[in-house]
């Protein structure tokens, strides 16, 4: 097969295993993964050829999430978390390999170097996984969110300062979305390149995700199942508890370091590279090679699981000890608009609409996709949103919070719906 049948048959294939997902009330990304085994080459049935050239595409996938989740954010956004992201990102990655290479000699009785190689892929966490289930769940505008994108962006930023590395990962062109997305994010532009970008990203994300499940090799787990179970378990425990007392350290408390430590506790894509790369160089043995890819993919397909625990044990640990006053709170300052207008569109009949709401001192913002119109508006001192009022994130923007009404050149409605 050729490269177009291989991407028809990772879709379809990635459509049965989310559907069933879904119906088992299971994370989506579980059901990728789950498709990715099934199209692998360690399994019977149809089988994807062109392994190379879809990884390639999958890269893609890394790039539009990266871009959309910058486009979500901004600058100021990440000021607020950069105390923890610049010293705690690289004291956490330090302690994570040091454990794992310890834990990988005394009780997995591994050599020195695959006890290394080992411990430095398990320090890096999955950018594609955090960021997928962030934006899964709604919650990217936490400051626990914030903090553990701002740990990822700068344990990635670290990543491609090794040249050879971020050159073998592709991590540049991946960083270099992140900072597109930011910087356009500052702009009037960026909710209607958000709305424009989301149906291309979720197709190649779920190529990436496919594309993992299919290094996915049963027969070793079969054959290695209590040591993969094992690892797999002290590698998401380990990673859990030291990035939640590092977020603690840093001013974090009750709820937040339970977020941070468990939705990190996961190893990142990055691994799979550095594997290769060890193995390539004759540093890094057949049995570590397999254990650590093995356990990578459990933990990235456990990763939603796992942090959806986040809120129930905190909970559960709150009740037992007083709450702590936070340092620092677990929501970012916003100042939303509430039971507001919607105007859509900023022609002669939507101006005339806002200024009268203006007048009348009430609550409103316009949506206009005209951009000398959002310009005009702009310049008349109208709080003003770019974008099509018919697409769902542009909308968002406008909405913030539940309007009381919007308005159109065919009607009003009340309340909005």
């Amino acid at each position: 097969m050729g490269i177009a049948s291989d991407f028809v048959l990772i879709v379809i294939a990635g459509l049965f295993g989310g559907l069933l997902a879904r119906m088992l009330r299971l994370p989506l990304l579980v059901g990728y993964v789950a498709a990715g085994i099934a199209v692998g080459p360690y399994t019977a049935g149809p089988t994807v050829v062109q392994i190379h050239d879809i990884e390639l595409l999958a890269e893609i996938g890394v790039a539009l999430l990266l871009f959309s989740l910058g486009l979500e954010i901004s600058f100021r956004d990440l000021q607020a978390v950069r105390r923890i992201a610049l010293i705690g990102g690289p004291i956490q990655v330090v302690l994570t390999a040091a454990g794992g290479a310890l834990a990988g000699i005394k009780f997995l009785g591994l050599s020195f170097t695959d006890s290394m190689w080992l411990g430095g892929m398990i320090s890096l966490s999955s950018t594609m996984v955090v960021l997928k289930t962030l934006s899964a769940g709604g919650v990217t505008s936490t400051l626990a969110s914030r903090v553990m994108i701002g740990l990822l962006v700068a344990v990635v930023a670290a990543g491609v300062g090794v040249g050879y590395a971020a050159q073998a990962a592709g991590l540049s062109f991946a960083l270099g979305a992140f900072v597109a997305g930011i910087v356009l994010s500052e702009s009037e532009f960026s909710h209607q390149a958000l709305s424009d970008v989301i149906p291309l990203r979720d197709i190649f994300g779920l190529l990436f995700f496919v594309t993992v499940g299919m290094l996915f090799d049963p027969r070793f787990v079969w054959e290695h199942a209590g040591q993969v179970a094992l690892v797999t378990v002290l590698i998401i425990i380990g990673k859990a508890v030291i990035l939640g007392f590092l977020a603690r350290a840093f001013g974090y408390a009750n709820m937040a370091p339970w977020i941070i430590g468990l939705g990190l506790a996961q190893i990142g894509e990055f691994s799979f590279v550095l594997a290769r790369s060890g193995v390539s160089a004759g540093l890094l043995s057949k049995t570590a090679y397999s254990l650590g890819l093995t356990c990578t993919i459990l933990t990235m397909a456990l990763s939603p699981l796992v942090s959806s625990a986040a809120i129930p044990l905190g909970r559960a640990w709150q009740r037992r000890r007083k709450p702590v006053q936070p340092t620092l709170g677990m929501e970012l300052p916003k100042d939303p608009l509430e039971n507001h207008v919607v105007v859509a569109g900023y022609g002669r009949s939507g101006r005339a609409v806002a200024k009268a709401l203006r007048a009348g001192a009430i609550p409103f913002v316009v949506v206009e996709l005209d951009h000398p119109m959002f310009t005009l508006a702009v310049a008349d001192g109208m709080p003003a949103v770019w974008g099509d009022v018919t697409r769902e994130e542009v909308l968002a923007a406008a909405r913030s919070h539940e309007p009381e009404f919007w308005w159109s050149r065919s009607r009003i409605a009340a309340p909005f719906a």
